[in-house]
């Protein structure tokens, strides 16, 4: 078969694009740098389409495509909705999906480069009686009566001898009730509004996502659909056996809770969850403006919500105190451009005329040619499965429950949704038929509708019609602009086909609690703005703002330290962790259909002032953006530049160091660099690069925001290497490493006879121990100092390293304190990295036997 579709993607029916790892999808040797995306746009074709039940009609999930010729590496499988995307280069190919449960179907494909193919497979069950539950039924309200049929197909003669219904509960979900479970129709009584807010309740705190804050809960699709979800068994025994099936019933929450980006600039009817601060009791009210009936319900609680009803200022206090300023306003809608078109059509002076000098205009115009400002008008020319689900992500105020002049309530909505010739109505759900001129035809004909089409200032700061957009200025409108990563979330969520958000909670990158324990004023006083620059989200934007490694957070001569940080967002209440907009700056989020060399673009900064001296001569390329925090903070350590070191500090974020061979005593820097050498360094093994596919579209390949490498990426490039037995090695040599160390110190305090320890506090007395009475010395870490826990036969006693004497001499200052300090720091560095030895396996390997050989000099 030939296919000659010039058609392509990007996300389809409800955003179900698959993410993929597909080792054909990237260059296969990551060395070789020269034009390697330019070859990718010109060599690669791609295969989309949906997966059924042939029997039952569903959607199929985890059918798995097999390719042949084989390509290595590839795992290609249907998403939760059906649906999958593979990527290849061009050539004849045998392709076959595959299920436990179905018989396997497979077709015959030549496939050409720049070709887009669509194939939608039935898959036939193996099963010789067959249950089907029935679809998933979506929006029912908490409290309703909802009614499942189920049906039998039974096809080896046996005879049916009863149905039974049951509901199924998992963790921290709720239940239902049923009247009676037996026959093929079951009557299902949903919980109330308080049952399935318990169960939002529990998911977000499993997740660590009720801080003790004051604020509007940011809430994604994926949360109320796993709070709202019951799932109900259906059981059919015959006379061969029983057989069972389940559907889901995903009631709508937004009776109490919608899906929110957190923010506290918002449209009017949509509900809004709020969290307060951790208390025994609670006392909320609401102060709403003039001619509002909104009511504040669960008021003694924790979590209240409400609805704002009309545009104004709505005051949220509890016991007695403001607390939160809500803004609800209407949405706007400000440009729309025609692929045609060179420029964009404004839309006067209630729209984005003022943005268009000074300084936000640079925001605008990167926003303007970006894959956001773009992506309803391009996928509507171009993406043959793209249904009105896609626009609830890709549009301003997808919703269609209230007057909020979202492009929903636009007068031409029903029109442009009714027309044929736009939309294939004899799809379910009905489709767009791409055309190059189907935008062209929406501005013209609806030109209220293109207005709000697309991904807008609005989507990420709230409703422009509002008293937030133009009254917070001086303020810096924390109301409108949040690095919370539900703003992102609310599209790039699991239950739109987008792993992204869901994949970075995985991460370490999303730990609230550690940014404001590390990196906020009252936790740290002054220190937030050292350790806030890389542990909290607003410290990171304004540092490399400030575009110089050793600059300060805090103004120059501020009166008020503390305060200054604190105004950053370095507080309690607003520090957040490494989220969506510190890495990629929102306002640029991708040129998705101009670039011939797409890459997702990180924030850029001058790599020659951020990152440490001695990686300066390095080239990481958007890996910068990560050796920027992942690297030692105290300068060039080797023995040139520290004959001895003075202090007993512990290398902290270290896998910069170890990737690029620097900063460790014992071995010259900057010889082994292994993977330094890779093209965007850190990225192309912990997310990987996102090649441009064809010169239309726009799907993605493999970008894993978790930032885990896959478990067998070393063999891509290294074939048969198996980077476990790397690493067993490395963590026999460091085991080794730390017992000579605890031996040279117990050996130091055996010559001395004794050691004395040093007081934390002043007005202490120094401790002193004889050498017959310890027990044990462990190398340990003392609060981001290298140091022991020294055991006696009652008591221990941890140390910094700094602080242990022989006799009236310090034991960094003696000849063999020395190689004890420059050992423990090598120890800590290759510890503290990670990776087992897998950033730079030579340089580890050449590091830790020499240190374990300085060390074992010492006996000698």
């Amino acid at each position: 078969m030939r296919v000659t579709m010039k058609a392509s993607l990007y996300k389809y029916s409800g955003f179900a694009a698959i993410a993929l790892s597909l080792i054909g999808c990237v260059p296969r040797n990551p060395h070789d740098t020269a034009g390697i995306f330019r070859f990718l746009v010109t060599q690669r074709g791609c295969i989309a389409g949906k997966v059924t039940d042939s029997i039952t009609g569903r959607t199929v999930s985890g059918a798995t495509l097999e390719i042949m010729p084989v390509i290595p590496g590839a795992k290609i499988s249907t998403d939760q909705a059906g649906f999958y995307y593979a990527e290849f280069p061009g050539g004849n190919y045998s392709l076959r999906f595959t299920k436990p449960g179905y018989h396997s179907s497979g077709k015959a494909f030549l496939l050409n480069p720049g070709d887009t193919a669509g194939w939608d497979v039935s898959l036939e069950p193996t099963a010789q009686v067959i249950v089907n539950a029935g679809k998933p039924l979506t929006g029912a309200a908490p409290g309703s009566m909802v009614t499942l049929k189920a049906e039998v197909i039974i096809r080896d003669g046996s005879t049916l001898k009863g149905m039974r219904w049951e509901a199924l509960r998992d963790e921290g979900g709720v239940t239902a009730g049923i009247n009676d479970g037996n026959g093929r129709v079951v009557t299902v009584a949903l919980p109330g509004i308080n049952a399935y807010k318990a169960s939002l309740l529990y998911h977000l705190g499993k997740d660590g996502r009720l801080l003790d804050r004051w604020v509007v809960v940011g809430l994604v699709p994926a949360d109320l659909r796993e709070a709202g979800r019951i799932t109900m068994k259906v059981t059919a025994t015959t006379s061969s056996g029983s057989y069972t099936d389940s559907v889901d019933i995903v009631a709508g929450l937004d009776s109490f809770a919608d899906v929110n980006p957190g923010l506290q600039n918002v449209v009017i009817g949509k509900p809004l969850f709020l969290q307060g601060k951790f208390r025994q009791a609670y006392s909320w009210s609401l102060a709403g403006p003039s001619g509002s009936g909104a009511i504040l319900k669960d008021s003694t609680m924790a979590n209240p919500w409400f609805i704002p009803d009309i545009p104004g200022r709505y005051r949220i206090s509890e016991g007695g105190e403001a607390r939160l300023t809500i803004y609800a306003g209407l949405w706007n809608g400000v440009v729309v451009a025609s692929e045609n078109e060179a420029r964009e059509r404004w839309v006067g002076l209630k729209g984005c005329y003022c943005h268009s000098s000074g300084g936000i205009s640079s925001k605008f115009v990167a926003w303007r040619d970006s894959g956001h400002a773009e992506i309803f008008t391009r996928c509507v020319n171009t993406v043959f499965r793209y249904d009105e689900q896609c626009t609830r992500c890709h549009s301003v105020g997808f919703s269609g429950k209230t007057a909020d002049d979202g492009i929903t309530s636009a007068p031409g909505y029903p029109a442009f949704r009714g027309d044929s010739n736009l939309w294939d109505m004899g799809k379910e759900p009905p489709q767009v038929v791409p055309k190059p001129t189907k935008t062209k035809n929406i501005i013209d004909k609806y030109p209220d509708v293109a207005r709000l089409a697309n991904v807008q200032c609005e989507n990420c700061h709230g409703p422009n019609k509002s008293e937030a957009h133009k009254s917070l200025t001086k303020t810096g409108a924390p109301e409108r602009i949040s690095l919370k990563p539900e703003v992102c979330g609310v599209c790039h969520d699991r239950s739109r086909g987008d792993l992204s958000y869901d994949e970075w909670y995985e991460s370490k990158h999303s730990n609230s609690h550690l940014a404001m324990e590390t990196g906020s004023v009252e936790k740290r006083g002054e220190s937030a703005g050292d350790c806030g620059r890389c542990h909290t989200g607003q410290g990171f934007i304004a540092w490399i703002g400030r575009g110089k490694r050793t600059a300060t957070l805090a103004a120059v001569a501020k009166v008020n330290e503390a305060s200054d940080l604190a105004s950053l967002g370095l507080s309690e209440e607003r520090a957040e962790p490494i989220t969506c907009a510190v890495c990629h700056d929102p306002h640029s989020a991708g040129n998705s259909f101009r670039s011939d060399r797409e890459k997702v673009p990180v924030r850029g900064f001058d790599a020659g002032r951020m990152l440490p001296v001695e990686f300066r001569d390095e080239q990481p390329g958007r890996g910068s953006i990560c050796v920027a925090c992942h690297s030692t903070m105290g300068g060039p350590h080797n023995d040139t530049t520290i004959p001895r070191l003075s202090s007993a500090l512990t290398p902290h974020a270290t896998q910069a160091d170890v990737l690029f061979g620097r900063n460790a005593f014992f071995i010259e820097p900057g010889v082994y660099k292994s993977h330094g050498r890779i093209e965007d360094s850190c990225i192309w093994c912990h997310l990987k690069p996102v090649p441009k596919a064809s010169e239309y579209g726009y799907p993605r390949g493999a970008v894993n925001h978790s930032l885990r490498p896959d478990v067998g990426l070393c063999s891509q490039c290294h074939k048969g290497f198996d980077r476990v037995d790397l690493m067993d090695a490395t963590k026999g040599d460091l085991d080794i490493l730390n017992k000579e160390l605890e031996d040279a110190i117990k050996s130091e305090m055996g010559v001395k006879g004794g050691i004395r320890l040093a007081p934390r506090s002043k007005g202490e007395a120094d401790t002193t121990l004889s050498a017959n009475v310890i027990r044990k010395v462990s190398l340990v870490e003392i609060a981001k100092e290298m140091g022991v826990e020294i055991t006696t036969s009652g008591k221990s006693y941890k140390v910094s390293l700094a602080d242990i004497r022989e006799g009236e001499t310090l034991l960094m200052e003696t000849a063999s304190g020395e190689v004890i300090l420059k050992s423990a720091w090598n120890y800590f560095l290759v510890r503290n990295d990670g990776s087992s030895g897998v950033h730079n396996p030579r340089y580890v390997s050449e590091l830790l036997a020499a240190t374990i050989g300085k060390l074992r000099g010492l006996r000698r």
